[in-house]
């Protein structure tokens, strides 16, 4: 005689968890096509500002295969930039004040559907702040106000 237990029967809820599973990846990769073919570039501006007594001789915001050029941008001046995003990708900035060597940093993150407004300012110590949408973002990605 053995000493086995009879299994019970399957439930429902097994066979229903394939199908689900199915139907849940179908919609996400139907939505990432829609994402990616779909939605338009996202339109991103960019406000320079030199908020030091210098000139910033030259700043070369880089973003993907793209550069956009500002140079001899006086005191206490500002340049306003227009990017369109037509994917996601990061932006960075090469600049350089007056009589300094160039700087380079990361700064930001453009989407493909989103219409941004940021602003970057240059102090005096060669240093950057970043605005996202009205936000104060650290060096560290910490928003505040």
């Amino acid at each position: 005689m053995s000493n086995t237990t009879p299994l019970p029967p399957r439930s429902g809820t097994i066979r229903l968890i394939l199908p689900v599973g199915l139907v849940v990846t179908f919609l996400l990769v139907i939505l990432m096509l829609v994402r990616v073919f779909l939605l338009p570039p996202g339109r991103y501006e960019l406000i320079f500002t030199n908020a030091t007594d210098r000139v910033v001789s030259d700043a070369i915001i880089g973003i993907r295969n793209s550069k956009q050029v500002i140079s001899n941008l006086a005191p206490k001046a500002a340049a306003t930039l227009v990017f369109m995003a037509s994917s996601d990708t990061s932006y960075s900035i090469d600049f350089r004040l007056e009589g300094q060597e160039s700087i380079h940093t990361n700064v930001g993150y453009l989407c493909r559907g989103i219409d941004n407004n940021d602003m970057i300012v240059v102090h005096e110590n060669s240093t950057l702040s970043f605005w996202h949408g009205g936000l104060l973002v650290d060096q560290d990605g910490h928003v505040g106000d």
